[in-house]
């Protein structure tokens, strides 16, 4: 929410189920030490993107989704533009 992109650790040695996986496609997934300076390269760079409007907007949405998961509220489908591609 702080309009800079996360930089995840993640354990590649985990079954894929049991593997955390966000939901926001600003989280940068890291499995070694060794992805980290091109991955912070792409923070960077991913950085300047959200700062555009339609990012701004996009960042709000889940911001409210977010806040409807933790009062318990009915959940609205995530915009198809907003979701992580498969």
């Amino acid at each position: 929410m702080a309009g800079v992109p996360a930089i995840v650790p993640i354990d590649p040695t985990l079954p894929p189920l049991i593997q955390s996986r966000s939901p926001l496609p600003r989280w940068l997934p890291v499995g070694s030490p060794d992805e980290l300076p091109a991955t912070i390269e792409r923070a960077l760079a991913l950085k300047a993107a959200m700062a555009e409007p339609e990012q701004a907007q996009a960042l709000a949405r889940e911001a409210g989704r977010f806040d409807d998961y933790v009062a318990l509220r009915p959940l609205q489908p995530t915009p198809a533009g907003d979701a992580l591609p498969r």
